[in-house]
């Protein structure tokens, strides 16, 4: 989510990742900042001690697990493959982090109340409790930011497939025609999901299903969304390890 280098245990490859995900939208950083405790307002040493011995560790290694997982399949090209482990951190975060946020919220009350609401409505998908938590957890002023997903020029003009096959799902608050959809932050979980169900139910007669006509080349047609999708899910994450580590 942050800063790093790793090492992938199969072949030694070593993956080198120097996008910010503390903003929106990312920046890239040359060197690795090690004042992480910065971003907390703690101490980074206290910080780390934190993270050892009071977070939920074995939710966050697996969290830890799936992005780096992610950064290695789209250094090597496969970025299809690191859409699917992004989505992997939705579903696991889609109970979790409401759950996370109400053990160390003050106002149990009221946060007992909407978890209430949202999870004991058997017809709330666990994907419907996270756009609701995110809606009432991330200010307005940044859900209603916007950030462009540009597309940029393939071989025989696929980039314009795909630039339609995106356009179709009418969550885009401005475009440039063939190059450029502009999506407020509040959007980007259900482009996620919407995305996701397109591509991966092939349904015979399912309008909102991608065609091989529309997806010509997956690993391009997601190479421009998913630095936008991993972005917002690492800060909605880190926003939420801040929340818990200033009330622990």
């Amino acid at each position: 989510m942050g800063l790093s280098s790793f090492k992938c245990i199969t072949n030694d490859h070593i993956v080198t990742q120097r996008e910010n995900n503390l903003h929106l939208p990312t920046k890239t950083n040359k060197n690795i900042n090690p004042k992480m405790g910065r971003y907390f307002h703690i101490d980074t040493l206290l910080l780390e001690k934190s993270l050892a011995d009071q977070l939920n560790r074995g939710f966050y290694d697996e969290i830890l697990n799936e992005f780096y997982s992610y950064f290695y399949e789209v250094s090597k090209g496969n970025n299809t493959t690191g859409f699917l482990h992004l989505y992997r951190i939705l579903e696991r975060i889609a109970i979790a982090l409401p759950l996370v946020y109400a053990a160390h919220s003050n106002d149990y009350k009221g946060v007992y109340n909407q978890l209430k609401k949202f999870i004991l409505d058997e017809k709330t998908g666990e994907l419907t409790v996270l756009k609701k938590f995110i809606s009432s957890f991330i200010d307005d002023i940044i859900l209603d930011q916007s950030i462009d997903i540009n597309f940029t020029a393939l071989t025989n003009n696929w980039h314009k497939n795909h630039f339609k096959a995106l356009q179709k799902f009418s969550l885009h608050d401005a475009s440039i025609p063939d190059a450029t959809l502009t999506y407020k932050y509040k959007n980007i979980i259900d482009l996620i999901i919407k995305t996701r169900n397109s591509y991966f139910h092939a349904l015979t007669g399912a309008n909102n299903s991608f065609s091989l006509n529309e997806i010509v080349h997956n690993d391009e047609f997601f190479k421009p969304l998913n630095p936008i999708f991993c972005n917002w899910l690492s800060y909605i994450i880190l926003k939420i390890i801040k929340f818990e580590v200033l009330r622990i």
